[in-house]
């Protein structure tokens, strides 16, 4: 006999797979955002809290639907405001981090360890 399909492909169903892909980019974004907030801060000489960057649902929308290009990332209507202007501001850097998450999945690229000259010797 034959060792059984493999299972349709085309539906709705978030798999595993997904869900853990989606996780992946949501936190490569997240640590993105409080980067930035703190660039800017210290930029301005005031706290600026992560929210005031972007919201969490830009970073979940992206983290879900993540755009195939820069082009699209840059060239899509956000219902938000706030979204648009977060888009145009940090878009390259959106999408470096997108990427860079992604690699990091698909297992190509090793997350980045801290660079070795860091370590003292006592």
């Amino acid at each position: 006999g034959d060792g059984g399909g493999g299972g349709g492909g085309g539906d709705d169903t978030t798999t595993l797979d997904d869900e853990v892909r989606y996780q992946a980019l949501f936190d490569a974004l997240h640590e993105m955002r409080s980067t930035i907030a703190t660039e800017i801060g210290v930029a301005k000489g005031r706290h600026m809290p992560p929210f005031s960057i972007a919201r969490n649902n830009i970073l979940e929308n992206l983290a879900r639907k993540t755009p195939d290009s820069l082009e699209q990332l840059l060239g899509a209507n956000y219902k938000d405001s706030s979204d648009g202007v977060f888009i145009r501001n940090h878009g390259e850097r959106v999408w470096k981090t997108l990427q860079k998450a992604l690699a990091i999945f698909r297992g190509e690229v090793p997350p980045a360890s801290p660079p070795p000259q860091q370590q003292q010797q006592q």
